[in-house]
């Protein structure tokens, strides 16, 4: 009887071990999925910035932009791109406007904003362009303006 419990015992035990290990799967040869998001932006002290990101649930880091030097960079799926700022409006949060229109013909309109501490954050917006065949392509996006 003692011999049955031990057993009994031991694979009630391995049973739970298995039960909450995770299978580990080992793929070696499949490719590597990126993010396809901007490097990193550091602001230096007393320079602003504007941060952009797909409102997806992906929160891809897309756009960077600094209004006072009319550049923005820019993650097109494949690249990061520099561009440069046309025009821009709008009431500016911490020196960046929410409607900004680029060189490549993209525009940036950034809604609802809310004061955070040290900048603002737009919980709403969109940015936008036209393809080769007249089509507006619309991706839906959030951001952060703030100052260092």
């Amino acid at each position: 009887m003692k011999n049955c419990f031990v057993i009994t015992l031991m694979s009630a035990v391995s049973l739970t071990a298995c039960a909450t290990s995770a299978p580990v799967i080992s793929t070696p040869d499949s490719p590597k999925l990126e993010r396809q998001e901007l490097a990193p932006q550091t602001l230096a002290i007393g320079e602003c910035g504007l941060f952009v990101w797909t409102a997806d649930d992906a929160r891809r880091f897309i756009l960077f932009s600094k209004s006072q030097d009319f550049t923005a960079l820019w993650q097109d799926g494949t690249a990061q791109r520099a561009l440069a700022i046309d025009s821009q409006d709008g009431t500016p949060t911490q020196g960046q406007f929410p409607l900004q229109t680029y060189a490549n013909g993209m525009t940036l309109r950034l809604q609802k904003a809310q004061s955070i501490d040290g900048g603002a954050r737009y919980r709403g917006g969109t940015l936008s362009m036209k393809d080769e065949q007249g089509w507006e392509n619309i991706t839906p996006v959030i951001g952060v303006s703030t100052c260092r």
